[in-house]
């Protein structure tokens, strides 16, 4: 019988039981050198951080007294990972950094993280958006008791909300006394909520490890409305109140996603209402991003009558006011989280606007790179099993040419782009073929195998 291909779940339930002193199977016994479990997992990660492979940290080990098989070092590594014990930050991509500057020179920050991942993405924003508080906090004394913070939905701003939320629980100088977080937009999958931005507030909300006090407006709002519901729900108190509170953000996090992206939220959302003459209508616009669940072209909003519109606390046509007002618009651009394909088109479209609506920059290097080099990433237009087909068939038609046609020794045919020295060879004997006749290769008589002698002259 088989034995059962051990998963991630098996090796941390069996873990989770040796670090409350349960071991499912008697392993965490005398051999550990009177450590406890976490003290061993200690051990593990640091030679890990070190740069050892799982072998050389099962040798360091055993070194010390701690007996280990060889599968341990990569479960321990496995559980520490899984509780967040463990953390990887790529440095950041200095050559791309420096041409988006010269690029775009109204940016004020620029960050091209070295990854392929959101999930880094997310955290270099976190540190982003806490230097712009501290910024703010020690340059204007009314910022010092409160600075406000407007969050965009998405899988994208939860990744980097959490990521803020573990930085403001570590000690962090010039910080203000409160932070106020504003829900700038409603959430549009019933689904998933976790990508309201009103969600977020958990990761912020009655933690005593938080160094700042907080508190939240909520835009208790549906994400999609008719223009005439628009003017209806704006005049509810609950609703009116998030605007007005609106004109008091300092800072603002957003991200955006690429219209033809099939994972795109705006999209997926239309596409789920039926509303198929809205997406055509944004589509004949040359609609190539959204921001803030709203549409963007090249150079500026796509502003286009359609059914359904998204009800958000600002306009992209009001934010280049408000940046000149002294608003901070920090874009969070990385790949997408599910089919991981990055976002030059929408990097182009923000970064031509005839007036910017960004302030701030974090994105990924495949995104930079591929918005700074385009042609080097252009794919090829003839597909591989074109390109092996094409040279079997101007050999074809090069063999079945009259003689006629190929003109005198050396002279261009012009119809097929070839000479007569394309032309096959004389054959080696017989008659030669006659004009549009095609040569076929002679067999070879087949050999009749050799006769075996019988030795012995029978029994």
């Amino acid at each position: 019988m088989s034995r059962k291909p051990r998963t991630a779940s098996d090796v941390h339930r069996r873990l989770d039981e040796e670090r409350l002193g349960h071991p499912a199977r008697g392993r965490f016994r005398s051999n550990r050198q009177g450590l406890d479990f976490m003290e061993v997992l200690a051990a593990v990660c640091n030679e890990l951080a070190s740069g050892c492979t799982a072998a050389e940290i099962r040798r360091r080990m055993e070194q010390r007294g701690i007996l280990m098989t060889r599968e341990e070092p990569y479960e321990f590594i496995s559980y520490a990972a899984r509780h967040g014990w463990l953390e990887f930050h790529p440095p950041s991509e200095l050559k791309l950094t420096q041409e988006l500057r010269q690029r775009a020179p109204f940016l004020n920050e620029v960050e091209v993280v070295h990854t392929s991942s959101f999930d880094d993405v997310a955290a270099r924003g976190a540190d982003v958006l806490v230097r712009l508080v501290q910024r703010r906090a020690r340059e204007q004394a009314k910022y010092r008791e409160a600075v406000h913070i407007g969050f965009a939905g998405g899988h994208a701003m939860r990744k980097l909300a959490r990521e803020f939320a573990q930085r403001l629980r570590t000690p962090l100088p010039d910080m203000p006394q409160k932070l106020v977080f504003h829900a700038m937009v409603a959430g549009f999958n019933v689904l998933e909520p976790g990508t309201n931005p009103n969600a977020f507030f958990v990761y912020f909300e009655d933690d005593p490890a938080m160094h700042v006090e907080t508190s939240f407006v909520c835009l208790l709002a549906p994400p999609m409305v008719t223009a005439e519901a628009l003017k209806e729900l704006e005049e509810q108190e609950a609703i009116r109140d998030a605007f007005v509170l609106a004109r008091d953000l300092d800072i603002i996090v957003t991200s955006a996603g690429e219209w033809s992206d099939e994972h795109n939220t705006l999209r997926q959302y239309m596409t789920l209402s039926r509303a198929e003459d809205d997406i055509a209508a944004l589509d004949a616009r040359s609609t190539v991003a959204d921001m803030l669940w709203q549409p963007l072209g090249n150079t500026g909003p796509v502003e286009v009558e359609t059914g359904t519109r998204a009800l958000t606390l600002l306009k992209l046509r009001e934010i280049p006011q408000r940046i000149r007002e002294g608003v901070r618009v920090l874009m969070c651009l990385g790949p997408c989280l599910k089919c991981h394909r990055s976002k030059e088109a929408a990097l182009r479209a923000l970064l031509g606007q005839t007036e910017p609506i960004i302030t701030d920059l974090v994105t990924d290097s495949v995104t930079a790179r591929r918005y700074l080099y385009p042609l080097e990433h252009r794919p090829a237009a003839v597909m591989p099993d074109q390109t092996a087909a094409a040279p079997a068939t101007v050999a074809s038609s090069i063999l079945t040419r009259p003689a006629a046609a190929l003109g005198a020794a050396g002279a261009p045919d012009r119809a097929h782009g070839a000479t007569s020295a394309d032309a096959p060879p004389p054959q080696a004997s017989g008659a030669q073929p006659a004009p549009g006749e095609t040569v076929s290769p002679k067999k070879k008589p087949r050999q009749a195998p050799p006769r075996r002698s019988r030795k012995g002259g029978g029994r």
